[in-house]
This record gives C-alpha cells, structure tokens and sequence, in this order.
C-alpha cells in the first residue's frame, strides 16, 4: 500500500515539474506558426511593392483584409498582426509585427521589415 502512494506522490510531482515543458514546447510552435505567417507578409509585401507600387498597411490587420489585400492566409488565433507602411526620403518600407495573445509570451512581439525576412523575436521560448 505504501508503495502505490510514493508511485502516486512521484507521479504528481513529474507532472508539475513537466507541465512548464509543456507550456513552452507549445509556445514554441506557435511562435514557429507567427513566424511562418510574418515570412509569408514579407513575401507578399514585396509582390505588392513590385505589382503596385506601394506596401500594404493595418493596424490592427484582420486575417480577411490580409488575404484580400496580400493574397495570402494567416491564421490569427495566438498572435494580433499589424503591418506599417511608410515612406521616407524617396524610400518605401514596411514593418509586420505580431504581438501574443495569451501564454507565457502574452504581449510579446516578434517583428520584421522590409529590409530582412529575418524575424526578430521578442520571447526567448520562441528561439
């Protein structure tokens, strides 16, 4: 009898020192999931540049005035997406930035512009 309550004891206290684990390996794929996405803007964005002569802009962007606008699906359950356009001295750019929703990143961003398709990521459990 002793013995089935140390397995049950050792039991719950794997599960609490593994949930962390948990919580970080699913924020990870998520941050993977805006990260894809933020690519996907910058791709489009640069199409867009070419095709029309300017970059697209919302603040904050619903997924539908992105494709509509873009071409392309995102998918805004864990992150708020915003894309800003500017102009400066003769020179057009753009900087897409999503920001978390929830979670242990919740209002954390992670952000690139027209200069890079490299994110910058503002959560370490996104690296």
């Amino acid at each position: 009898m002793e013995i089935i309550i140390v397995i049950v004891i050792v039991g719950i206290a794997a599960g609490i020192l593994t949930t962390g684990g948990w919580r970080r390996s699913f924020e990870k794929q998520r941050g993977l999931e805006a990260m894809h996405n933020l690519q996907l803007i910058y791709n489009a964005e640069k199409r867009r540049l070419l095709d029309q002569g300017d970059y697209f802009s919302c603040s904050p962007c619903a997924a539908k005035d992105i494709t509509d606008n873009l071409g392309i699906l995102v998918s805004p359950n864990y992150f708020t997406y915003s894309i800003t356009a500017f102009s400066l001295n003769q020179r057009k750019g753009f900087e897409a930035v999503a920001v978390r929703k929830s979670g242990i990143c919740r209002g954390r961003r992670m952000w690139l512009n027209q200069s890079s398709s490299d994110v910058v990521k503002g959560c370490e459990a996104w690296e």
